[in-house]
């Protein structure tokens, strides 16, 4: 179990703070958000996620987070060229 504390962080994208959480437990997860979404045809996101234990930067974490979200934004795309909405330069 963690305490959630969810936050608006600009636009269509939130996060996520959830303390007393083992690393395994937050993939578990995160896995679960993924599966639930595949099953869905009207549904998509990415997800950027970070663990850290002990003292951290939380900008540096949320930084690293947006980082690894446009990761797995990518990678969707890549999966499903069919949904792409993005622009691209060409």
């Amino acid at each position: 179990m963690c305490d959630l504390f969810p936050a608006c962080a600009g636009g269509d994208e939130f996060v996520m703070i959830c303390s007393d959480i083992e690393e395994d437990r937050l993939r578990e997860m995160v896995s679960r958000l993924r599966i639930l979404a595949d099953n869905a045809d009207d549904v998509s996101f990415a997800l950027g996620t970070v663990w850290e234990s002990g003292s951290y930067d939380v900008r540096r974490l949320m930084q690293q987070a947006d980082e690894n979200m446009y990761r797995d934004k990518d990678a969707f795309y890549r999966r499903h060229p069919e949904k792409e909405r993005r622009k691209r330069e060409r």
